[in-house]
């Protein structure tokens, strides 16, 4: 899980220059709202397969 964690960290790194040049100004609270989105999407999508999981094992 540790070596996940840090290849994750490495991969968002990676995209920081693109943020500041192409959400930057105006574009900065649609490119954030876009983050928290996606965030909420991912945690929708894992319960849900959790939740499935569990129906499997039961």
């Amino acid at each position: 899980m540790q070596a996940h964690s840090q290849a994750d960290e490495k991969h968002s790194d990676m995209f920081l220059p693109f943020l500041a040049e192409h959400a930057a100004g105006a574009k900065q609270a649609p490119a954030i709202q876009a983050a928290k989105d996606s965030l909420a999407f991912n945690a929708m999508y894992r319960k849900g397969i959790a939740l499935a999981q569990e129906k499997l094992a039961g």
